[in-house]
């Protein structure tokens, strides 16, 4: 037969009860309070707020070279101290600040100052400014910019492409220059700083400086004595500039540069980039080695071709320049690659042996289990233009 409990005692074990909890239940119950008074003093507006009065500036139409400048208007709305944490321009071209502080008390105003450097664009330009601060709703803000660049001088290719090319080559490409209508006057970038800087001759910085006449070429150079740059022609309002391969070119990468000095108001300097890659009698299968993840004891092995039209070439000596990480610092380069060489026909073929070593195979470390290895390979040659072969090198080393 089931007993029963009085009921004031099921009072008194609910109430010994409710008292063992009580620490817990306060605790419980100020946390949520001092949320809900968080939540409640955001949706009541005592938080901080940037308020702006656009978002979007249009600078209309500029000239290259021209530097414009904006300032975004804002206001704190909210109730509590407004702080300006950073102020981020996805370019390089664009200059940006906070005026006149970077903390605003409620309703005091303040502007997202920023400067624009129109010289790398043609045509139309989207920009945008994402301004951080301690407010809550929202945290960040987004500023867009917008801007239709056009050229007073219009050169065409503004890249020349050189491709492969022998280290005797000898050729010439040519570079079109079309002259538009002059600009308006207007705030330029550093144009007496370029013309300080450069080798130009009093006549010609004084000719370059005259807007008043017609646009022209004033002196066209190169970067290089490899190559030689001079105005062909000239008629109305189009000239046409030769640039003459005189080589020998130097073995590797080819990365020069042809400047057209004119008398435009805002873009004085017109660079035209000259790229390539000079080939010499050796020709590397690859400029760069991936070995993958390496897994102990099993070694990954990778293989450089080097072919040459020289019968007597040969590869001298192999070096493995390790970078050494905090994890490598004490392995050897050859505990971590081993090299050996084979002659073939046309050349030398260069096998690397990538393997865990023995050291960080066994070692706990701290419970990192992979481990970046790089570097790079030195091969020296017996060719007097490539007597150094650099290739860097990376893997994963996997311990166990």
């Amino acid at each position: 037969m089931m007993r029963r409990v009085p009921l004031l005692s099921s009072f008194a074990l609910c109430g010994a009860f409710f008292l063992m909890l009580m620490p817990d239940v306060l605790a419980s119950r100020a946390h949520a309070q001092s949320t809900g008074d968080q939540a409640g003093e955001n949706l009541q507006g005592q938080m901080p707020r940037m308020e702006f009065e656009r978002l979007r500036h249009s600078f209309g139409t500029l000239s290259r070279g021209q530097k414009v400048s904006h300032r975004f208007e804002f206001s704190n709305t909210g109730k509590g101290v407004l702080q300006v944490r950073s102020i981020h321009a996805a370019c390089g071209c664009v200059n940006t600040r906070v005026e006149p502080k970077d903390t605003f008390a409620p309703g005091e105003k303040g502007e997202i100052v920023f400067e624009f450097d129109s010289s790398l664009f043609v045509g139309p330009v989207v920009r945008t400014i994402t301004v951080d601060t301690n407010a809550l709703n929202p945290a960040t803000q987004t500023l867009t910019f917008t801007a239709d660049v056009s050229p007073e001088i219009v050169v065409r290719p503004n890249v020349i492409t050189m491709g492969e090319r022998p280290k005797e080559f000898t050729g010439s490409f040519l570079v079109e220059v079309d002259f538009g209508p002059r600009a308006p006057a207007g705030r330029s970038g550093a144009l007496e700083t370029a013309l300080e800087r450069s080798s130009l001759s009093s006549a010609q910085k004084a000719q370059a400086l005259d807007t008043t006449g017609p646009l022209r070429i004033v002196h066209v150079a190169t970067s290089t004595p490899s190559l030689l740059a001079t105005v062909v022609e000239k008629e109305g309002s189009r000239a046409k500039v030769e640039v003459k391969v005189q080589g020998p070119l130097p073995i590797g990468p080819f990365r020069e540069r042809l400047t057209l000095w004119n008398n435009s108001r805002h873009m004085k300097e017109l660079v035209v980039a000259i790229t390539g890659e000079v080939v010499g009698h050796v020709k590397p299968s690859a400029k760069y080695l991936e070995f993958g993840v390496v897994a102990a004891p099993q070694a990954v092995r990778r293989s450089l071709t080097l072919t040459s039209d020289e019968e007597r070439f040969k590869v001298n000596a192999v070096e493995v320049d390790m970078r050494k990480s905090e994890a490598l610092r004490g392995v050897k380069s050859s505990e971590l690659v081993s090299v050996t060489t084979e002659r073939t026909q046309g050349g030398v073929v260069v096998h690397f042996d990538m393997r865990v070593p023995g050291a960080l195979a066994s070692s706990a470390g701290d419970g990192t289990r992979n481990v970046n290895a790089s570097g790079v390979f030195v091969v020296r040659t017996s060719d007097p233009d490539y007597k150094e072969i650099r290739i860097p090198f990376f893997g994963v080393l996997r311990k166990e």
